[in-house]
């Protein structure tokens, strides 16, 4: 395999190139970067609401996503509402009190897209996009892989990245 591809596969690349962005208003608040991710994730994607939507759609581990929740709900970011016709079902809401912080964070997002396709046209963008969905799919498809996603979380999987 194409070493430039694997590398894009593996991710690591990209989780650097967001720390760099994302690291200092994760110091300045006293947040890791996750917590900035998962913040963010939550108010692009309001009906992606639960721990269990996060785990599904970003592919991160529960218990990280679990101690991110519980740091942010501490913070006053995050509220928990029991879903009334599921008990079991806990929605996450950002609270206004992250307002501040989301603005710096869509302000930085901005920022990366703009430095990751510039000098890509929307045709290649297209054509990434449908690519990366197959390679998805292929990997979803194998044997002892995680469920398949239904299709409300795929597109937040793409939507973020074209």
């Amino acid at each position: 395999m194409d070493e430039g591809i694997e590398s894009l596969l593996n991710g690591q690349q990209y989780k650097r190139f967001q720390e760099k962005f994302l690291g200092p208003i994760a110091e300045e608040y006293g947040l890791s970067v996750l917590e900035l991710r998962l913040l963010r994730f939550l108010d692009a994607y309001q009906h992606l609401d639960t721990a269990k939507d996060i785990v599904k759609v970003r592919h991160w581990t529960k218990s990280h996503v679990s101690k991110a929740i519980e740091d942010l709900i501490e913070r006053g970011y995050l509220q928990r509402q029991i879903d009334e016709r599921d008990r079991r079902k806990v929605h996450l809401t950002v609270q206004k009190d992250a307002g501040p912080l989301l603005v710096r964070i869509r302000a930085e997002y901005q920022n990366m897209n703009r430095i990751i396709w510039q000098g890509i046209g929307d045709e290649e963008l297209r054509i990434i996009a449908q690519v990366a969905k197959k390679i998805s799919d292929n990997i979803d498809s194998c044997p002892g892989n995680r469920e398949q996603q239904n299709p409300r979380e795929r597109e937040a999987d793409y939507a973020e990245k074209f």
